[in-house]
């Protein structure tokens, strides 16, 4: 099983982008699944290559990545969830390139 931090390039609009820019809509990949592990404690990001276990926050970053947030929003809205976190916004734009990198995630234009 992949975890997270996996590499790999996929289609997508932006494809090919290091990081995505903070206008970006990100939105799961028609490719991916997002669903519970087999203990049920934890979420996978099923592709048809792979599975990803994602731990920490990752599972409501992807639930926020509906195609109408920008990755600025993503980013703010964890950010209201987690006040005091250090370095959060950094954080979700690289799990969100990474995601994109493996095919997870389509980064739509504005």
């Amino acid at each position: 099983m992949t975890r997270v931090p996996a590499t790999g390039a996929r289609p997508a609009d932006l494809a090919g982008v290091a990081e995505p820019p903070d206008d970006a809509r990100p939105v799961l990949s028609p490719h991916a699944l997002l669903r519970p592990d087999a203990q049920g404690d934890r979420a996978l990001v099923v592709l048809p290559e792979r599975a990803v276990r994602l731990e920490g926050s990752a599972e409501e970053i992807l639930a926020l990545c509906d195609g109408t947030r920008t990755v600025e929003d993503v980013a703010r809205g964890l950010r209201d969830r987690y006040p005091d976190a250090e370095g959060l916004e950094d954080d979700v734009r690289t799990f969100l390139a990474r995601m994109h990198r493996i095919g997870a995630l389509v980064l739509r234009r504005a």
